[in-house]
């Protein structure tokens, strides 16, 4: 695999009501990493406590994981309506995954 790029990127949305099921599909894709791949999850931090905030990297640990706290996108959904309970600002902070 010379100089081929062995590093995963997943991009994942939470806000403090979703923090242990994106814990979980992190751990998931930890869990079945393989061996030559190393990985970068990016978490789209739309109001995690402090508190769930270090259980996520206690469980997110891994000498082949590195997580990224992405916390600029708050003000860009702060303004968007929240008219329904399943989409939160952190289903809109998706929409900016690509920018």
């Amino acid at each position: 695999m010379k100089g081929e790029n062995n590093t995963i990127s997943v991009v994942l949305s939470a806000d403090d009501g979703y923090a242990r099921p994106l814990t979980t599909a992190a751990r998931s894709v930890i869990d079945v990493l393989k061996p030559e791949r190393s990985l970068e999850i990016y978490v789209l931090d739309m109001g995690i406590t402090p508190a769930n905030r270090r259980q996520m990297e206690a469980s997110l640990a891994h000498e082949r994981v590195r997580v990224q706290w992405v916390r600029s996108l708050t003000d860009r959904v702060q303004s968007l309506p929240n008219t329904w309970a399943v989409i939160t600002r952190a289903t809109y902070a998706r929409l900016f995954i690509a920018t």
